[in-house]
């Protein structure tokens, strides 16, 4: 409220020096020439400070503040006081709207000109006549330059009291400045004790001097204070800065200032207390599921509607100290909660980001150590748990596997490390960057040994280890090149025996054929002869070497005979879809979703009027309801572009396969492939059915908001 401009003296056009019998007599007086439709103006209504409220209401209001002595005097405290003639001079050209006129009395009868305005010090003479027209022009350069601020860019003319000054911003500062002197003067606070006790009320027995003084200081700031709250909103950032810096610049105690602020952001920080109850009360119904696309679709409905508040806090409040902050640190640990619970589903990536706008949200600092520690813990368990992964996929390929297989396993590890380091960038210090270096390296060593004992891929497993130290720590590196090249020597001497060891095996292998053969010629030599000297009718016996060679067992497909050469089996083909395209449609439609919801209607501005309107809070409610839903379709289009990359690297393998199969028709693997294609093709099928499937859904939900965007838009935008 603009406390010049409503003013209860102002209100019922009376001066400070009325007694209470005046104050009713006016009150009726007006009201009685409402009734009959005659509005009367007084000689001290003072038209150029802005309009003026002279409703039932706003008359009755008046009369209840200055029947009330305590309130009476702080209205006083905000009004011009008439203690000598030079005092009636200026409220005479104050009445003839000059304004200029009564600073140039009040200026003189203070004993300062312009000029002493402009010093650093400011001593001006000290009597009851000078401390009372230093408050008078005090009380006028404030209510002129909060009414310039009103009017500014309306196209009203602006009121120049102090012609010397360039700006409104020097004005601001000279009239704090004339406020502090008589603040800090006990004169002046005799001159206030003196009024008090002319009101000669018994109810002011009890009152305080320093709750008078308090009031005063409350009185002088509050325009500042009034011109913040409605600069945020407006979004008016010029003024905000213009205040804030005036503010700051002023010699108030901090209380005083956060007191203040609080009173700027009391709407926020309600509203910031109530998402927070809102927040835990849904996260605790989902804790029965433990779903994790639950877990961060409510955190990015509630991330979204804090974010506004959040941003106005940080315009205001740039020390951190007023209430909200509180509650935003409150915010930040349901959120810290939040992410525990997601990482326990074993969405790492998730857990970080929500840690990493809790701990962006966190003033105090041991909440932010907190924080620091349980993303460090997170970072380094991922890390290890994807390693675990591609050793766990080499060991469990039973001989399935290939090298070609296993490289698309390692570089999804490095993709998933990079995506973990991107997301936990917030938490990196360099300790804890090295720290993560050196884990990686020490999972792609492992990796590398892991490969060497299953596919025996010399070359692929040391550039691995190469990996390994490009990824150690400046502090690791040597450590991992010198176990680089122990690894590698001990390999390249296992590879210069193998050879010999082929060569004695192939002797062996020579002389247990001859030896074949020998047993072979000396049973057909024996045969013969017993054909001949035995008679027809007694059985032959043949002895068949142990060492006989088994003919390859045939696939059961395959009915021909292994002499008959039979044509390879074919393979059975996926049921393709453009599943690229498809994805494409889905990123459009999201885009689309997006520039609808820009077209929604803003909400009215924040302020505690607003806020208690059911209208608003009903708006509010659907608009966050729709942002909910805008989530959930979001959640489907990442789900389909997962898919999307699955089904393009399974077709890769699936191509991979068919070129073995078409160009090695001959070899002893040929079955293993034909089998492993048709197992990547009916995972394929089923992938992509439920892509189908997915995506159908993804339509349905599309439409389903477009529907409550064009039903909120019929309900509310008129």
């Amino acid at each position: 409220m603009n406390i010049y401009q409503n003013n209860a003296f102002r209100v019922l056009g009376l001066l400070t020096n009325v007694a209470t019998k005046d104050i009713v007599a006016r009150a009726e007086e007006i009201k009685a020439k409402k009734s009959v439709d005659v509005h009367e103006v007084y000689e001290y209504d003072f038209p150029w400070l802005g309009p003026l409220d002279r409703s039932e209401e706003n008359i009755s209001s008046a009369v209840q503040r200055l029947e009330d002595p305590v309130r009476r005097i702080k209205q006083e405290l905000s009004w011009f006081w008439v203690q000598s003639q030079d005092d009636k001079d200026a409220l005479a050209w104050l009445t003839r709207n000059r304004p200029k006129s009564a600073v140039d009395i009040w200026l003189k009868a203070g004993g300062i000109s312009l000029s002493d305005l402009n010093q650093k010090d400011f001593n001006p003479p000290v009597t009851m006549e000078s401390l009372t027209a230093l408050h008078n022009l005090f009380v006028l350069l404030q209510a002129v330059l909060l009414r310039n601020e009103l009017i500014a860019g309306k196209g009203n003319d602006m009121i120049t009291l102090l012609d010397n000054t360039e700006q409104a911003e020097k004005d601001w500062a000279i009239a704090l400045k004339i406020f502090n002197f008589l603040h800090d003067n006990p004169k002046y606070w005799e001159l206030v004790q003196k009024r008090i006790s002319g009101l000669q009320d018994r109810r002011l027995q009890n009152l305080s001097l320093d709750e008078i003084k308090e009031s005063s200081l409350n009185n002088a700031l509050s325009a500042h204070f009034y011109l913040i709250t409605r600069a945020l909103e407006k979004r008016d950032i010029g003024m905000l800065d213009k205040h804030i810096e005036i503010l700051e610049n002023a010699d108030m105690s901090e209380d005083l200032y956060k007191s203040g602020l609080n009173q700027v952001l009391n709407s926020r920080i309600a509203h910031m207390n109530s998402l927070n109850e809102e927040f835990n009360r849904e996260r605790k119904a989902i804790d029965e599921k433990g779903d994790s696309a639950l877990y961060k679709s409510l955190f990015y409905k509630y991330r979204d509607s804090g974010k506004p508040l959040i941003e106005d806090c940080k315009i205001i409040d740039r020390k951190g100290m007023t209430d909200f902050v509180l509650s935003q640190e409150k915010f930040a640990k349901s959120f810290h909660q939040l992410s525990w619970k997601l990482n326990k589903t074993g969405d790492s990536i998730g857990a970080l980001e929500i840690l990493g706008e809790a701990y962006k949200n966190l003033k105090s600092e041991a909440l932010r150590l907190e924080c620091q520690n349980d993303a460090s813990s997170i970072l380094k368990d991922a890390i290890q748990q994807y390693g675990s992964e591609v050793t766990r996929r080499v060991n469990n390929s039973a001989g399935k596997g290939s090298v070609e297989d296993f490289l698309g396993v390692k570089i999804q590890y490095l993709e998933k490390v990079n995506s973990i380091f991107a997301v936990g960038q917030t938490f990196m210090t360099d300790q804890l960057q090295g720290a993560l270096r050196d884990l990686v390296a020490a999972e792609l060593k492992i990796i590398s040994l892991e490969v060497k004992d299953k596919y025996q891929a010399n070359e692929l497993a040391e550039n691995i280890l190469q990996e390994a130290v490009d990824w150690a720590s400046a502090a690791k590196k040597d450590e991992f090149k010198k176990e680089l090249e122990t690894i590698k020597l001990d390999w390249s001497k296992k590879n210069q025996a193998a050879p010999q060891k082929k060569t004695e095996n192939s002797f062996g292998h020579k002389v247990g054929w001859a030896f074949v053969v020998l047993v072979i010629i000396a049973a057909v030599v024996g045969i013969r002869n017993m054909t001949m000297t035995q008679p027809p009718h007694r059985p032959t016996v043949m002895i068949v070497p142990t060492t006989a060679v088994v003919p390859p067992v045939v696939p059961p497909s395959q009915t021909q005979t292994a002499n008959q050469n039979p044509e390879p089996q074919k393979p059975s083909r996926p049921v393709q879809i453009k599943v690229a395209e498809q994805n494409s449609e889905v990123l459009q439609n999201t885009a689309n979703a997006a520039a609808v919801m820009a077209t929604l209607p803003e909400l009215p501005p924040d302020s505690a009027l607003t806020y208690n309107s059911e209208l608003v809070q009903q708006v509010a409610a659907i608009k966050t309801e729709i942002k909910a839903h805008k989530t959930k379709i979001k959640l489907m289009e990442e789900e389909l572009t997962l898919r999307t990359r699955e089904t393009e690297v399974r077709q890769s393998s699936i191509d991979r396969l068919d070129n073995k199969i078409g160009t090695n028709p001959d070899s002893p693997e040929y079955n293993f492939w034909v089998g492993e294609h048709n197992e990547l093709v009916h995972d394929q099928n089923q992938s992509i059915e439920i892509s189908k499937e997915l995506y159908k859904k993804y339509q349905d939900e599309f439409k389903a908001h477009q529907e409550m965007i064009n039903s909120f838009n019929e309900k509310f935008a008129r």
